[in-house]
């Protein structure tokens, strides 16, 4: 199972853990779509049912509107790339930069949660406000909870759970390892037996907040 270690700054980047994940799947198991979309791994009958999406990249003048923020590199190289993911049956996501919502089932047409619907606010108003804000930008859900990654304006990134959060000193890409290979080593997808999402909460809690 996945650990979390005390290392301040992590070398390890994002994009090649990415690429160790995709390297599994075989290339007639990825439907790539016009706008860039990734579909990775078919796991149900319904047409939007895969274990993995990558959505297309985000555009430079959505990527501007974090601009009040300290990004750290590896979180900016990801949404330049794909504005979005949701990993793992909907159960990591990764929330994205596009606006345009559309009442589809086509696969072209799907974007990641809205990172600026998710933080309910409009961010560079609020920025101007607020000093301490801090951005959700990425979630995790096994059962009940849901577990946020948020960045601040400074660049510090913790984990958050209700009132709980964790030390402000992992990088985006850590946590996008560690959250992976958590997920992946036990197997879990969304829609799995209650006891084993409870017992799967308990466990994330006993590392990320007990370290």
């Amino acid at each position: 199972m996945a650990t979390m270690t005390q290392t301040p700054h992590s070398d390890d980047h994002l994009f090649e853990y990415l690429s160790h994940m995709m390297n599994k799947f075989d290339e007639s198991e990825i439907v790539t779509t016009e706008s860039d979309n990734k579909f990775i791994h078919k796991i149900a009958e319904n047409n939007l049912g895969y274990l993995h999406v990558l959505y297309g990249g985000s555009s430079s003048s959505s990527l501007n509107s974090l601009r009040n923020f300290y990004i750290h590199r590896d979180y900016l190289e990801f949404m330049r790339s794909y504005s979005g993911a949701s990993l793992f049956d909907n159960t990591f996501q990764i929330f994205g930069l596009r606006d345009n919502l559309k009442r589809s089932i086509l696969l072209n047409d799907q974007n990641a949660i809205s990172l600026k619907n998710r933080s309910g606010i409009n961010v560079k108003s609020y920025l101007d406000v607020v000093d301490d804000f801090w951005l959700k930008v990425s979630c995790v859900s096994f059962f009940e909870k849901s577990y946020f990654i948020e960045l601040s304006k400074d660049g510090d990134i913790r984990l958050v759970s209700e009132s709980v959060f964790t030390e402000k000193f992992y990088s985006f890409s850590q946590w996008f390892k560690f959250i992976c290979q958590f997920i992946d080593s036990s197997s879990y997808t969304n829609g799995c037996d209650i006891s084993k999402g409870e017992a799967l909460e308990l466990e994330f809690e006993s590392i990320v907040f007990n370290a």
